[in-house]
């Protein structure tokens, strides 16, 4: 199933027909919804590590990472006191 476009000449005198079929629109749309799920699927895992990496720290499971450290040193979001934004 498809539709017609008609497109005219720059005489104006004569035209084409193109055929434009769904099934390229339909192939667009399930790229997009491809990506879309992937997008959903990657952001919701990463959502999910690091809400569990928090809950980790809050626990103190990550405070080793601060032995013979000075209270002065920051380790980026290595350190234990540093909480990823979920």
């Amino acid at each position: 199933m498809g539709s017609e476009v008609l497109h005219w000449t720059r005489d104006g005198t004569t035209f084409r027909v193109h055929a434009v079929h769904l099934n390229d629109t339909q192939l667009c749309l399930r790229q997009a919804l491809g990506y879309l799920v992937g997008n959903i699927v990657f952001v919701s895992t990463l959502w999910y590590v690091m809400k569990r990496e928090n809950e980790r720290r809050d626990r103190g499971e990550r405070d080793d990472r601060l032995k013979g450290a000075s209270e002065d040193v920051f380790l980026g979001d290595d350190d234990p006191r540093w909480r990823f934004q979920t």
